[in-house]
């Protein structure tokens, strides 16, 4: 990946409003965990309005949401990007509720973090059932701690 994310930017560098390009270049910095270069690349891709904007914000939010490098985590822009591909397509499908769940439980929402991942759970296929109990289980465990 990291030679294709070179390649990518230089192909950006030339063609700046290419959304595929962009998006290349966004998912392939996430594959390297450089999550912090690929927030920036995903948000120049999302402000073109591809028609493939509601995937693109989904991953735009995970990095936000979930990212284990600080720089790129931002809970709050998460739970906005997910509001906004909800206005766009609702009800939402099962990975943007993934995703809604997670930034909302990274900003310490666990009851609305874990009622959410409880209707993932109830609508994912069932190779994807594992790490979505997963989630929810830690979300679970997180807002029993939280208990008075």
């Amino acid at each position: 990946h990291a030679q294709a994310v070179e390649l990518q930017r230089r192909l950006v560098e030339k063609y700046p409003d290419d959304s595929n390009l962009l998006w290349g270049l966004a998912r392939s910095l996430s594959r390297l965990d450089r999550d912090a270069e690929a927030a920036a690349a995903y948000e120049r891709v999302i402000a073109l309005k591809t028609r493939y904007e509601l995937a693109q914000i989904n991953e735009l939010a995970w990095i936000y949401a979930a990212s284990e490098i600080d720089d790129a985590r931002d809970p709050e822009r998460a739970v906005m990007l997910c509001e906004r591909a909800i206005a766009i397509d609702s009800p939402p499908g099962v990975s943007l509720t993934d995703t809604y769940a997670a930034a909302l439980a990274a900003t310490g929402d666990l009851e609305r973090a874990v009622e959410l991942q409880r209707d993932v759970v109830a609508r994912c296929r069932a190779e994807s059932l594992p790490k979505y109990e997963s989630r929810l289980a830690k979300y679970e465990a997180l807002l029993a701690e939280a208990a008075p």
